[in-house]
């Protein structure tokens, strides 16, 4: 199980540290993926869980085409 903080109202990803802290354990590499990091947690920020890195990459691709130009 590959675990994520991650705020579905700002549709942000935490930074590595703020993953760290929240006790999420993606790897930094499958974190890059993501196009728009936030350096803090946030009121709405949660820890989610997928259980492969093919769902995570399916998390990733939905939030980088939903987000584009942040």
């Amino acid at each position: 199980m590959i675990t994520f903080a991650y705020d579905i109202k700002q549709k942000r990803v935490g930074c590595a540290i703020v993953q760290r802290c929240l006790g999420a354990n993606i790897d930094n590499f499958e974190l890059t993926k993501f196009n728009n990091w936030i350096t803090h947690p946030t009121e709405d920020m949660k820890v989610y869980s997928v259980e492969s890195k093919e769902e995570l990459q399916k998390v990733i691709d939905f939030n980088n085409k939903n987000n584009k130009g942040l």
